[in-house]
Order: C-alpha cells, then structure tokens, then sequence
C-alpha cells in the first residue's frame, strides 16, 4: 500500500513539472515577435559600420527567419580584413523580442565546432534619418543597429563588444548571396552577381 501511495505522489509531482517546464517554453516563446509587420525594420543586409569594434562584418537576417552571419576571423590575435577569406560563416535562425528588445541567434555550428548553440543580444536600433530635400545617389540615409550579446544570467560581470551595423541594400561573399536576396526581395540592386571588393550585390555596370 505505501509503495503505490509513493508511486502516485512521485507521479502526481512528475506531471506537475511537466506541466511547469511547458509553461515556462510557452512563456519563452510568447516574447518572441516574429510576424512579417513588425520584424521588417530589422530585416535584411546590415555591414560593419567600424570593423575594429566586436567581430560581425556582414549580417543577414532572411524573412524565413534564417540568417548568416560572416565574422572577422582572428588569427595569431590579429583581425584579419577585406576579403572573404578573412572572413568565417555561420548560419542558423533568428528571433526578435520587441517587447525586450532581444535578438537571439541560434547558430547551427561554431566556428571550430559543430555544436549548435545560441546567442542572445541586446539591440538599439536607430531608423534612418528623414531627410529634406536631394541626396547623391549612393550615399542614402542608413538605418543603424547596435548589438551587445547580453551579461550571463549567473550574475557575471562581462562586458561583451558592441557590433554598430548599418543597413544595406544588400552583403554577400559570393553570388549566391545576391541570388537568395533577390529571390526574397530583401535586395533591390536587380543584381546576382557579388562584388567581393565591397560585399555588394551590384550589376558589372555599376562596378
């Protein structure tokens, strides 16, 4: 008899934090503001506005929610710039918090591993200003983001580089890039074709 009566209690307790975990995933997942209308001011190409500040050169957040991600690759501690050689991919999907104003990336591998894991950031984004009047061709007002992976839930105190990225019309390394953006209307160049010297999709013409 009291073996069953601990049997029920264990499985009474089991339930209940079941039930409790799912809450808490529902609750994580409820945060989340991923509709077409409200992530459109974050989606898109964003570059590197200062390459000597934390490690993103290039940042693409797709509409199907996935994303890549091209970082300065460091080696014998020095940065090495300009060209994608220099330069380490990942891939993975994304999620925007507006309420928090969270950025979570959840990255499919590392850059010398294959674990996935997943990043949250903080971001400040700054629209692009509205201007009066003609500006030169090339040189249009630019949306601004800013974005700090945030501190360790434990209490830790590290502070993490902050990646300043400005929106672009397009960011590529290769010319499928510039054939995926094309095909989700994130770029509107009318380009396939990657200028590797200025990671932009631009037509010969335009070179």
């Amino acid at each position: 008899m009291r073996a069953s009566k601990i049997w029920f209690l264990l499985s009474a307790f089991s339930i209940l934090a079941g039930c409790s975990g799912g809450a808490d995933s529902q609750d994580q997942a409820s945060d989340y503001t991923d509709d077409a209308v409200s992530t459109t001011f974050i989606r898109g190409s964003w570059a590197a506005s200062d390459p000597t500040l934390g490690s993103f050169a290039g940042l693409d957040l797709r509409p199907d929610h996935k994303f890549f991600v091209d970082s300065t690759k460091i080696l014998n501690g020095v940065a090495i710039n300009g060209s994608s050689d220099g330069l380490v991919r990942q891939t993975g999907t994304w999620h925007l918090s507006t309420k928090k104003k969270t950025l979570t990336l959840d990255f499919d591998h590392g850059w010398d591993s294959p674990d996935a894991y997943s990043v949250v950031y903080n971001y400040v984004y700054t629209p692009a200003p509205v201007m009066n009047g003609v500006y030169i061709p090339g040189h249009e007002p630019e949306a601004k983001l800013a974005l700090t992976q945030a501190p360790p839930t434990d209490g830790s105190k590290i502070a993490y580089p902050t990646d300043k990225l400005t929106h672009q019309d397009s960011w590529c390394t290769g010319d499928d890039d510039c054939k995926s953006e094309l095909e989700d209307g994130t770029s509107n160049e009318g380009s396939d074709t990657c200028n590797t010297s200025t990671n932009l999709c631009q037509a010969a013409e335009a070179r």
